[in-house]
């Protein structure tokens, strides 16, 4: 595995060669590319369902049973060991859980963590742009989208109500 990179760097003619001990460079063209490359074999570590965009993780498990809990709990910990392993580190600050189910009887919710830190229990997380809550019903997200569309529209409104009307031919 590679632990550190070099990066060469050109202005116009002078070129120079700088070291890049961890990460990829922001602003560069082959960033994500390389994040990407990188990042890679994280769902290898995991038993569940991993989905990678950009630099988000989304790791998911269908819970029929208490035995499911402790796989999900278990795939958390392999994710541990490979960020460890890759020189990385999960924001537990941003990690959340959301148990979506339709049956209001017999739910399964358990406990994780993630570096002995709790993870805490939503009702609804926002993934890439779609807002969705426990029970499916994108609600949430529906008012998020007709909010900022009212806003847009009144924002036209304020801005074009002094201009002059064109008549059309």
């Amino acid at each position: 595995m590679i632990k550190s990179y070099t990066l060469l760097l050109c202005e116009s003619s002078s070129c120079s060669i700088k070291p890049v001990i961890s990460g990829v460079p922001q602003g560069t063209v082959l960033g994500p590319l390389l994040f990407l490359a990188y990042i890679n074999d994280l769902p290898l570590a995991a038993s569940s369902s991993v989905r990678l965009f950009a630099d988000d993780c989304l790791l998911y498990r269908r819970i029929k049973t208490t035995q499911d809990t402790n796989i999900f709990q278990s795939d958390l910990n392999n994710l541990q060991k490979w960020e460890a392993r890759c020189q990385m580190m999960f924001n537990t600050d941003k990690c959340e859980v959301l148990c979506i189910t339709l049956n209001k009887k017999n739910v399964i919710c358990a406990d994780y963590t993630i570096h002995c830190q709790p993870l805490s229990l939503i009702s609804s997380a926002k993934y890439l742009g779609v807002t969705t809550d426990s029970k499916l019903t994108f609600n949430e997200h529906i008012n998020d989208v007709t909010h900022k569309a009212n806003s847009t529209r009144a924002f036209v409104a304020r801005n074009t109500q002094k201009c002059h009307k064109i008549n059309s031919l």
